[in-house]
């Protein structure tokens, strides 16, 4: 899967660029649309709900670390759904 390759390659920068602490989760998030995508019999939403799972986990994980909010759930939750859609 070259795409995935592309992904893991992009994704920390891209991320990185929106917002520092966001780069601290592009493996979690790469990690999750793989895992997605090696669910059998899977349909596209479940495959999405569980990509998404991963990345508010790591976003959570981030900010619980930190003792504040350094990364917006609510918005990176939308954008994560909107993002792991759009690939």
């Amino acid at each position: 899967m070259k795409w995935l390759e592309l992904i893991k390659f992009l994704t920390p920068i891209i991320l990185s660029a929106i917002n520092p602490h966001l780069g601290q989760a592009a493996n979690s998030i790469v990690q999750g649309i793989a895992e997605a995508e090696q669910i059998k019999g899977a349909s596209s939403q479940d495959k999405l709900n569980h990509a998404v799972n991963i990345t508010n986990s790591a976003v959570a994980a981030i900010n619980s670390g930190t003792g504040k909010t350094l990364i917006d759930p609510v918005i990176v939750n939308a954008a994560a759904g909107h993002a792991i859609s759009t690939i």
